[in-house]
């Protein structure tokens, strides 16, 4: 499968997010996806009646994490947005568009996907997107030099992404998806919600 196209000015393109000295290519579906997720959030805490501070004493933060989340100004690492999303009682789930199309006999992230649905162990989610990117990458036939190619990154810093982040910028684990011609998908559950099967 071919490289993909760098980003252009088209309308394709909502936003880039300076990130240190790179500079990562936002979709404009990518930028919907998170304010759905922020509209949907800030909608449950409005419902709740709570403001900032009464929502962040719930989990221990203050006022000013809420604020830089719902204006989408934070680190949006992934461990932040699990951790908005318990504040009402949700887990977000953090899935690879069409991941599963490459399913393989024995695949180890199976298994470690199934230990990381939504109400498991925190580390085990991180831990399987950025596996589940770094997998999609080789099974679609791209090397880290054709993504860092895509990103502005050289090969050596998508390798050590890779192998090396736990805890992943969520504007740079989509970036990285575009670029192997996939996506992330984000899905809020409750536990009501959550069937075990």
């Amino acid at each position: 499968m071919a490289s993909p196209p760098p980003p252009d000015a088209s309308s394709a393109v909502a936003q880039v997010v300076v990130m240190s000295s790179s500079v990562m290519p936002l979709l404009q579906e990518d930028r919907h996806t998170l304010v759905a997720l922020r509209d949907r959030l800030t909608a449950e805490r409005l419902s709740l009646g709570l403001t900032h501070a009464q929502a962040c004493q719930r989990v221990g933060k203050t006022a000013n994490f809420l604020y830089e989340m719902e204006n989408l100004k934070s680190q949006l690492k992934m461990d932040n947005l699990q951790l908005w999303a318990s504040m009402y009682g949700f887990r977000l789930e953090c899935q690879v568009r069409d991941f599963w199309q490459f399913i393989w006999p024995n695949d180890e992230l199976m298994m470690m996907y199934r230990m990381s649905r939504p109400f498991a162990e925190k580390p085990m989610a991180r831990l399987w997107l950025v596996a589940a990117l770094a997998a999609y990458r080789e099974r679609v036939g791209l090397s880290c030099m054709d993504v860092g190619n895509w990103l502005g990154l050289t090969r050596g810093a998508i390798s050590a992404w890779e192998c090396t982040t736990t805890n992943p910028l969520m504007v740079r684990a989509m970036a990285h998806a575009r670029a192997c011609h996939t996506a992330i998908d984000l899905k809020l559950y409750t536990r009501e919600e959550w069937k075990f099967g």
